[in-house]
């Protein structure tokens, strides 16, 4: 072959891939066309990954290159990104009617918002069916009820509907409502808070922990003792594997714990490690659940004890109506284990972001809106009365009877849902659907998507005032008369609260948790779990209000935080982009979103003089894990090394020693004084950081000092509680023999 014969070869790929994807567009525009809708034209395949990764990356830079074309950018720049549908709300149906194709070079895009017909096609469940190749993706760890086969799903369904049953709503309340005062306890020790979306994470894990898995964890992470080197916790497997689920989707759990995974980057490697570390403790759990059926005990009461009670009993009454028959139907079996490791992964994956994405919401609209917090805390005062917090009253006895925080989490799922839409496609035949008064003929593969940002925001089923985040809409009051006898305002309110119920829209109009035969079936629970919290977090006189910056006014700043709210997109879920630009701020304790702001390089700026040096460190640790922070020598001969101290470690060992300083003397309730004297090493740090994060300003006395002069700083500083080093202990000895008053001693647990 010359070399003109080879570059025309090589010339013919592109050629040959252009007009394959013209064929492609030109062909679909076809079928499109006998629809009767009107058509949005993309050249790109939106559910390519290419596409997805180049679109994502690179979009600034498509649209100032589309910015030079004469015609046909407007429409490419509106539709051709993932998410398109969450800043457009239901403008182009008020432009373009109920129901428009976006024609693609892979398949075309049937979108409509109308209830009726959203009903119809959820109804129409044999004929319109999920397609599930656009899920497969989430089948890393195995099948399980999001990805399964019209013929397994119901018995997906029957194995994973115990965890989620009503009688364990009961568990998930009190589970919430003590995580959710943990955590408020937690912030109260904090003087200025700029991590509330990391801090509800935690809120979310620990909860699903205790809830799915029988691991009870306390929110405070200095009451956590640190991992053996080299290993890592259940709840940190869960963690990096959470943190990193777009990395787990891509790779899947054979690269990352395979042979591969020794010329993997360093975080990557750590990832695989997490991803065997979780299976290896599902694997074990299931093996104890098969043990206790075996011995007759009952359950461990968690998710994955649940799902393997249920596959066996239907294990075993599959064998019973199958007796004598030797070809037992899958589909009458309970679950495998890769299909319990599927669930188990998807109820993670799916719960504890969307949660998480949904409280922090929470937490920021009521910041923009301080009316509803007050809203809210009269329900809560008038439901939980003299129980604190709502933690000594039945879930059974309240939950029911929180109607407006009902209302507060259906409005901030209404205005900002996690989950975009319920997809369904023809299928391999030809269907109708009547959208409003046309009945649509719509060919074979076709995908229909019913996108929840377009009808949650359409004037038609939610008012004109549907960009507005008001959640009394959702509060009905009865007409019935108020009870006689009413002397006080409190009295009122009651006879109010009381005649108060929850609004319920038509089907089709509100579908955060999706609908039909394939609803989510953790809907109750993230209820349950988010009304909690909740319920927690605004009892007792707490309120969070925006920090107001630069001169402005409470109105300007409340403005500021509606425009972070309003600035939400697409990453794995629907989230607000850039949480960490608003603070809030509460007059009891600070709650805020992560402090860092963007400047115009895409880096992060931090906000000096607002944060504290424990939460700097922290931050540290956390985004910055792998930085040097302290190096000393191994001895005092040099040429034996160095030993490096990481961000991570540097805090682990705070983080340890603020825990063994709680157990020894408490926290600190009125700011008291703790001295320590020791040699000039890291170890100070540690202890200071530990003391100011347990309530305590730190004394550091020094060596070099007579014992006369350390005593007279103890007694200027009314310091009874001395903690020291072994290495300085005839110092301290002295100190001890010379000063008339007594002194607690607390020899150092921190070792170098």
């Amino acid at each position: 072959m010359t070399g003109s014969q080879f570059w025309s070869a090589i010339l013919l790929i592109p050629i040959g891939w252009v007009s394959y994807t013209i064929y492609c567009l030109l062909s679909n525009y076809r079928s499109a066309r006998r629809v009767g809708v009107p058509l949005i034209v993309l050249p790109v395949n939106p559910e390519s990954p290419a596409w997805l990764l180049v679109s994502d990356l690179l979009w600034p830079y498509i649209t100032r290159l589309l910015d030079w074309m004469p015609f046909g950018s407007s429409s490419f720049k509106r539709y051709a990104r993932r998410g398109w549908d969450i800043q457009d709300g239901a403008k182009s149906f008020l432009e373009l009617g109920d129901a428009f194709i976006l024609v693609t070079t892979g398949k075309n895009w049937l979108y409509k918002c109308n209830a009726e017909t959203i009903t119809e096609v959820l109804q129409r469940k044999t004929e319109f069916r999920r397609p599930l190749e656009i899920f497969a993706v989430l089948d890393v760890f195995g099948p399980s009820l999001s990805t399964a086969e019209p013929r397994d799903w119901p018995r997906h369904r029957k194995a994973t509907g115990p965890p989620f049953g009503e009688p364990r709503m009961g568990f998930v309340w009190n589970e919430s409502i003590r995580q959710a005062k943990e955590m408020l306890e937690y912030w109260r020790h904090f003087s200025d808070l700029r991590q509330t979306l990391h801090d509800v994470k935690r809120f979310s894990i620990h909860v699903f922990s205790a809830t799915g898995f029988g691991k009870s964890c306390s929110y405070d992470p200095t009451t956590e003792e640190p991992p053996k080197e080299g290993s890592l916790t259940y709840k940190e497997s869960l963690s990096l594997i959470l943190e990193n689920a777009f990395l787990v989707l891509f790779l899947g759990p054979k690269v990352l714990t395979g042979r591969l995974r020794y010329y993997l980057p360093k975080h990557w490697a750590l990832v695989g490690q997490a991803t065997s570390t979780f299976k290896s403790h599902i694997a074990n759990t299931i093996t104890e659940e098969k043990r206790l059926i075996a011995d007759g005990k009952p359950n461990t009461g968690n998710f994955i004890g649940s799902m393997v009670r249920a596959s066996e009993e239907a294990a075993v009454a599959a064998a019973g109506s199958e007796s004598g028959k030797t070809d037992i139907r899958r589909s009458n079996l309970g679950l495998i284990e890769s299909e319990i490791f599927g669930n188990i992964f998807v109820f993670n994956f799916a719960g504890h972001d969307s949660i998480s994405i949904t409280l922090t919401n929470m937490i920021t609209h009521l910041a923009a809106y301080p009316e509803v917090q007050e809203w809210i805390a009269e329900e809560i005062k008038h439901v939980c009365k003299d129980h604190e917090n709502g933690t000594t009253v039945f879930y059974t006895d309240v939950f029911p009877r929180l109607n407006r925080c009902h209302a507060v989490l259906y409005e901030t799922l209404r205005s900002s849902t996690p989950f975009p839409a319920i997809v369904k496609t023809t299928g391999f035949s030809p269907r109708t659907l009547k959208v409003g008064s046309k009945t649509l003929p719509l060919p074979a593969g076709m995908n229909i998507s019913s996108s929840f940002p377009s009808i949650h925001a359409h004037p038609r089923y939610w008012g004109r005032d549907v960009d507005v985040w008001r959640p009394s809409r959702w509060i009905e009051t009865s007409s019935e008369a108020p009870k006689t006898g009413i002397s006080s305002v409190s009295q009122e309110i009651a006879s109010i609260l009381d005649r108060e119920s929850l609004h319920t829209p038509p089907r089709g109009v509100f579908m955060p948790w999706a609908d039909g035969d394939r609803v989510c079936p953790g809907k109750k629970f993230s209820t349950v779990e988010l009304v909690g919290a909740l319920t927690a977090l605004f009892a007792g006189g707490w309120r969070v209000e925006v920090v107001l910056e630069g001169g402005e006014s409470e109105e300007e700043a409340r403005q500021r935080c509606k425009d972070v709210i309003s600035d939400i997109g697409m990453r794995l879920l629907i989230e607000m982009l850039h949480p960490e630009e608003d603070k809030y701020f509460n007059k009891i304790a600070l709650t805020a979103a992560l402090a860092d702001k963007p400047l115009a390089d895409g880096h992060f700026k931090p906000l000096y003089g607002y944060r504290l040096l424990p939460q700097v460190v922290d931050d540290l640790a956390q985004h910055d894990a792998k930085r040097i922070c302290a190096i000393f020598p191994l001895s005092s001969d040099f040429s034996q090394g160095f030993r490096e101290v990481t961000m991570l470690e540097f805090t682990q060992a705070v983080n340890k020693f603020a825990s063994w300083l709680k157990g020894k003397i408490g926290r600190s309730t009125a700011y008291e004084t703790l001295a320590y004297m020791g040699p000039s090493d890291v170890r100070y740090a540690v202890i200071f950081l530990a003391a100011v994060k347990c309530g305590y300003k730190l004394l550091v006395s020094s060596v070099r000092n007579s014992a006369w002069m350390n005593i007279f700083l103890l007694e200027q500083m009314k310091c009874d509680m001395f903690l020291y080093a072994p290495k300085v202990s005839p110092k301290t000895d002295e100190i001890m023999v010379k000063r008339k008053k007594n002194i607690r001693t607390f020899r150092s647990s921190v070792s170098q």
